[in-house]
């Protein structure tokens, strides 16, 4: 059983794959810096979100919103985000979509930011701003969106 669970940790690791998800350090005010991802609702089939994804190659887990707030210790930091969006658009297809990408980023000490962006065309252009100020301290463009996929629960009804 020892030289199983040894196997299996291995692999994971030469495979890249992060089992532990990023914590937030202890938050002290003026010494970490605070991210927050940022969600725009306009309607049932018009809304958007930019999700940090991962932090340093550690997956977010959000308990509640993207708006959650993500507590960084300064310095340089990479970040993979996902913007998703949905639009009533014709050309690009009924449904959700989505893409990814990695966004190397530096925090100061006593900032708090934002991540954001805006759809443009099969791209999407993102940013990191910093609230105080409104300076973006970050931005580029992501690769294609493509159609996201999604899973919805299937129910059975089920007779007594």
């Amino acid at each position: 059983m020892k030289h199983l669970l040894v196997g299996i940790f291995s692999v994971l690791s030469l495979t890249g794959c992060q089992i532990l998800p990023y914590v937030n350090p202890k938050h002290v005010e003026g010494q970490t810096a605070v991210l927050r991802g940022t969600s725009i609702r306009r309607g049932f089939a018009n809304w958007e979100e930019y999700v940090v994804d991962r932090v340093d190659g550690r997956k977010m887990v959000y308990l509640v919103s993207v708006r959650e707030k993500i507590v960084l210790s300064p310095g340089r930091h990479r970040l993979e985000v996902k913007p998703t969006f949905y639009r009533m658009d014709l050309n690009l297809g009924v449904g959700p979509r989505e893409t990814h990408d990695e966004i190397e980023f530096i925090a100061e000490s006593g900032k708090e930011y934002e991540f954001g962006g805006r759809i443009d065309g099969l791209r999407c252009v993102v940013w990191i701003v910093e609230k105080g100020s409104g300076r973006k301290v970050v931005e580029q463009s992501t690769p294609e969106h493509h159609k996201m996929m999604v899973s919805y629960p299937i129910y059975i009804p089920v007779s007594r």
